[in-house]
């Protein structure tokens, strides 16, 4: 039932008494995507049509086309309305600098009588929570959803005397632009968080974050082991390992040594080019992931052969499935291989399966603190820096010639800690944006549906927006 003063108007009648004053766009042959040119009048697409707002992304035509296309014309003021994809109808209003321009198949455009309605009106009526439901039902298509000219001009719509339009449109206006400075206000926090979380990681690994290991030994009256000794102490680890393996091979195929030849076999770590690199805290030391680990890829699982169980299966773009098998059984760090994904560092804590689509710590976790680890890979910008062409991708070798900061190990641990609670506060900030966001984006749909049912203008503004909240 309408309000007082309202009356019921199919979109047809909204338009104004003019031949093609409702059109939509050139199907078929008459506009193909080669004919477009580089210049000429614009083409009006889907991509343009934002609810409420004209997204200035521009293709164009000849002008000799666009007189073949003279019905489907645009001028300032017009309504332009999305008639492919999700919430139909969406609509806009044509922007004074569009200039010449057509719409183009799926979009309509609607010239409005102004004795009757406002343009800003219907686009807002369009847009709203009213309209969205008098087309669900008559909308075609299952995978995008279609609506139709016909169906768009039979739709019947509830429209408010012509004064009364412009109160409406002012309060509707009123209220968006309060939540857009909102929303404005959290993309900027967002933006901040962003950077902050950058600034946390970049003085994590300029030792800047925590007082290093040097600092706290003097004025505890103490010793400590510098990151170069303990590098010395991991690599000696890592060789004694080695030849302690090979020695019980060389003795089960009854092949055991007479002498010490056999440890030449053993391959050095290569150690980091360090020139030119800035000088580091005291304490800490410049070192390589090959100095530490040796890398393997992950193993081939589609997700077809994924059989469900408590193991996570983990690719470049972290857990992808589940499965009842594990690839590795102990903590890792995980390095997405190929893609888009390419270079994200991840750390297991536990049994999880590995795929193709990442590179694995297979020897030397024992020895490392991996979530130190992660900090310190993911700021040398693996993906920006990844090789191929098409495919982007990062082999062993990528992670091998990486240099990195080398903290003292009991600073690591201290580093990781106090990297986590400055980041953990940063996410919960942007979970809290994030909520706050889709609060503002619900507002508007409920200021439009109070604005539509007679109820937005005579309201107090505070109190429609609690009211409003409240019903999303």
């Amino acid at each position: 039932m309408n309000a007082p003063g309202w009356r019921t108007l199919s979109v047809g009648q909204l338009a104004a008494d003019e031949a093609g004053a409702l059109t939509d766009g050139p199907f078929g042959s008459n506009l193909k995507s080669e004919h477009y040119t580089d210049s000429g009048p614009r083409v009006v697409r889907l991509q343009n049509i934002g609810c409420g707002v004209f997204v200035d992304e521009r293709a164009h035509i000849s002008g000799e086309r666009f007189q073949r296309l003279s019905k489907h014309t645009v001028k300032s003021g017009d309504v332009l309305v999305a008639m492919l994809g999700d919430r139909l109808p969406r609509a806009c209003l044509a922007p004074e600098a569009l200039g010449p321009a057509i719409v183009k198949a799926d979009c309509a455009r609607l010239r409005v009588n102004e004795a009757v309605a406002s343009s800003r009106f219907v686009m807002h009526l369009l847009n709203s929570p009213v309209a969205h439901k008098a087309a669900a039902d008559l909308v075609h298509g299952v995978g995008r959803p279609r609506l139709g000219l016909g169906i768009l001009r039979s739709l019947e719509l509830p429209v408010a005397d012509r004064l009364e339009q412009d109160r409406i449109v002012a309060a509707i206006e009123s209220h968006f632009s309060r939540l857009d400075a909102a929303t404005a206000t959290l993309e900027r926090v967002q933006r901040n968080l962003e950077r902050y979380r950058a600034s946390v990681l970049k003085a994590a690994v300029e030792g800047r974050l925590v007082p290093t290991e040097a600092e706290l030994a003097r004025k505890e009256g103490r010793s400590y082991e510098p990151a170069s000794v303990l590098l010395k102490r991991i690599l000696a680890e890592r060789r004694r390992r080695w030849e302690e393996a090979e020695l019980a091979k060389l003795k089960a195929k009854g092949k055991a040594p007479t002498d010490d030849r056999w440890k030449a076999r053993y391959v050095e770590p290569v150690e980091p080019d360090t020139a030119g690199l800035p000088v580091l805290p005291e304490g800490w030391c410049w070192a390589s992931p090959g100095q530490f680990f040796a890398w393997t890829s992950g193993s081939f699982l589609p997700k077809k052969a994924q059989r469900g169980g408590s193991i996570p299966v983990l690719g470049g773009n972290g857990v992808s499935g589940s499965h009842d098998e594990a690839l590795v059984l102990t903590p890792t760090i995980v390095v997405g291989r190929v893609g888009a994904h390419c270079g994200n560092i991840h750390v297991t804590d536990g049994a999880v399966w590995i795929t193709d689509n990442a590179i694995y710590a297979a020897e030397g976790c024992e020895y490392a603190v991996l979530p130190f680890w992660r900090i310190v890979m993911s700021t040398q910008n693996l993906n920006a820096n990844a090789g191929g062409t098409g495919q982007p991708y990062v082999n062993q070798n990528h992670l091998n010639d990486l240099v990195v900061p080398l903290a003292p190990e009991s600073e690591q641990h201290r580093i990781v800690q106090e990297v986590d609670r400055l980041l953990s506060q940063a996410n919960c900030i942007a979970l809290a944006c994030q909520s706050s966001a889709t609060r503002c984006a619900r507002l508007l749909q409920s200021i439009l549906k109070w604005a539509f049912e007679g109820r937005l203008v005579n309201a107090d503004l505070d109190g429609v927006l609690s009211i409003a909240s409240s019903q999303s």
